[in-house]
């Protein structure tokens, strides 16, 4: 992670300094443009051709590493993962639970959050100064992938090695295991290479000046950890699902403990196990006093949180439940909220056939009597394997009349998915 997280991380959630140009992608700590510029820089090494790791000598390598990577400079490179294993408490049932982007988890935090919905992300800022923030998954940066959709594929699985390549969280896990240190005047040209691309990468997932880095496993997530809460104000978390599907979300604050982040991933769960509960259990509730709840409303952030009106429940809203809008997908919209001049609904995107598929969030509507809005998100195309699912948070500029419906338009006509009645 970079210091554009850092941000985030040091500022207390009841302070104004969360700013949306500091956080606008889900990986991070390796802003899009710098992933970009990496991965470029990784496939025109292999682009070049076998003879590169060849040609450039090691000693211009070594003095770069030396120039930019010293141990002096840079001493978070210089730590490797720690290996940790997250085990669930018995009884997570006393903690709250919340679902944003296809992901349901508890915090150990029993207060009221103000939710904060924004384009790319949403934030749960608690009252004692703790805050969440979670990232919307589809723009996340699967570094594998990246790093061999070219034609010099091959090329870059012989470099770097064919095995770590199987997943996202396997090549991370080299690139968070390589140091500068590996890279001395022994090495040959083409290890030293392909080891230097490695730390360039290594330096935009870490955060500055934290050497602590955690390799965690629990029962239904793996990944990352960067950063220790007692140390540096918060932590990073990179996870990943069953299908190594990259995730993340940071956790800041005052007090913020090692059990409090452990209790969070260990409650982590995704996909099918919150989209087959009901419309209810799909809406994050905080239990207040027995026989009552307060429902909390999905939102998104950015990092100067300026104030907002709280989301308001829609009550005279009605899904029409799980459609199908694509072919083999269906669409189920599972609740809503308003907040000032805005809509915003949940939704939830299913593969349900044995074939890869697609579904296009921007062609679900908000329509009243005379004309449709489309939502704010626009995203095109997403992908999604057989059996997965993915749920987004779309939002609309409210329109007037006594009757809203939301449609998807496919490509023989539309699909009523919800309505509203004002």
């Amino acid at each position: 992670m970079d210091s554009h997280d850092q941000s985030f991380i040091n500022s207390s959630p009841s302070s104004d300094i969360i700013d949306e140009k500091e956080v606008t992608s889900p990986e991070h700590h390796a802003p899009k443009g710098l992933v970009i510029f990496v991965i470029g820089f990784i496939l025109l090494v292999a682009g070049i051709g076998i003879a590169i790791r060849f040609f450039i000598p090691q000693i211009f390598v070594n003095f770069y590493k030396e120039l930019n990577y010293s141990k002096s400079k840079t001493p978070w490179l210089y730590a490797e993962p720690t290996m940790r294993s997250i085990k669930q408490p018995e009884d997570l049932s006393e903690y709250p639970h919340y679902s944003y982007y296809g992901v349901t988890f508890r915090v150990p935090w029993s207060n009221e959050p103000e939710v904060i919905n924004y384009e790319q992300s949403t934030t749960l800022r608690f009252s004692d100064e703790r805050a969440l923030m979670i990232h919307d998954p589809i723009l996340s940066v699967d570094i594998a992938a990246a790093m061999t959709s070219g034609e010099e594929a091959d090329q870059v699985r012989e470099l770097f090695g064919a095995e770590h390549f199987e997943n996202d969280y396997k090549l991370k896990k080299l690139i968070l295991s390589t140091t500068p240190d590996e890279i001395t005047f022994m090495t040959s040209g083409r290890e030293a290479t392909a080891k230097l691309v490695l730390v360039t990468l290594k330096n935009a997932l870490l955060i500055s000046e934290s050497k602590t880095v955690y390799d965690f496993h629990a029962d239904n997530v793996v990944g990352f950890q960067y950063g220790d809460p007692g140390n540096d104000g918060g932590v990073v978390i990179d996870y990943y699902d069953r299908e190594y599907t990259p995730y993340s979300l940071i956790i800041s604050g005052k007090d913020i403990t090692q059990e409090d982040v452990d209790i969070i991933i260990s409650s982590i769960s995704f996909g099918d196990d919150q989209a087959e509960k009901s419309s209810t259990d799909q809406i994050p509730v905080i239990s207040q006093t027995p026989g009552t709840s307060k429902t909390v409303q999905p939102t998104s952030l950015p990092t100067t949180i300026p104030p907002t009106q709280a989301p308001v429940a829609v009550s005279n809203f009605a899904s029409l439940g799980a459609q199908i809008v694509e072919e083999g997908v269906t669409a189920h919209i599972t609740s809503a909220h308003v907040s000032g001049s805005q809509m915003s609904i949940s939704v939830t995107f299913k593969n349900t056939s044995a074939n890869a598929a697609s579904v296009r969030p921007i062609r679900l509507s908000m329509y009243n009597d005379t004309h449709g809005t489309a939502n704010k998100e626009g995203y095109l195309e997403v992908p999604l394997n057989p059996g997965e699912s993915r749920s987004f948070t779309l939002t609309y500029d409210t329109l007037p009349g006594s009757s809203l419906i939301f449609k998807y338009a496919t490509d023989s006509g539309v699909v009523d998915l919800a309505t509203y009645n004002q």
